[in-house]
């Protein structure tokens, strides 16, 4: 009797076991890949010729070259504040407490040097990340609507060192897409 009970409550958890794997299979539709319609486009040509692109990226390098320039100045006028204090103190014009004065004034102008160095990169940097999102938003908004139009189920981004080593020529629409974000961008 004990002997038929074990086999029959083995026997009843292993088909609860085979029920649970069954249930636990997801019902996931196939598209047949023979109708699927596959795109690329060139990620590079982005910032050459889609015109939106090529502007923000200047904006960006600008905003990077006037802080550049602002640190050199800044720079430039620490380093001749120094030098033109030197000589008066090498030359005995100065007294310990100009001397020490002028030490501190120093020591503020570097820190407010740094201070404006870290804020402003700061700032620029949260700016770039800002731009960047808006790009990657307005292409992404951009290439959807491209698909729709030209019945496109994929649109892949090839790019150097991207995830696809090979994608046939063929299936190209780097020109087509950018004329058309150009176009989209116009209206």
């Amino acid at each position: 009797i004990y002997f038929t009970f074990i086999i029959l409550s083995i026997v009843s958890c292993k088909s609860e076991e085979k029920e649970v794997k069954k249930s636990t299979t997801p019902n996931v539709p196939v598209k047949n890949p023979e109708g699927l319609k596959i795109a690329f486009y060139n990620s590079d040509s982005l910032k050459s010729k889609f015109t939106y692109v090529a502007n923000q990226l200047n904006i960006i390098t600008q905003k990077q070259n006037d802080f550049e320039s602002e640190i050199k100045k800044k720079e430039s006028k620490f380093k001749n504040f120094i030098s033109r204090n030197e000589k008066r103190a090498q030359n005995g014009e100065l007294s310990q407490n100009e001397i020490g004065s002028l030490q501190q004034k120093a020591q503020e102008m570097q820190q407010n040097i740094l201070t404006f160095q870290q804020n402003k990169a700061a700032q620029i940097e949260q700016e770039t990340i800002e731009i960047m999102g808006a790009i990657s938003k307005k292409i992404e908004n951009y290439a959807s609507e491209f698909c729709k139009k030209n019945k496109i189920d994929i649109l892949l981004i090839h790019g150097q060192g991207g995830q696809f080593g090979y994608i046939d020529d063929s299936m190209e629409v780097t020109n087509e897409f950018i004329n058309f974000l150009n176009a989209k961008q116009k209206d």
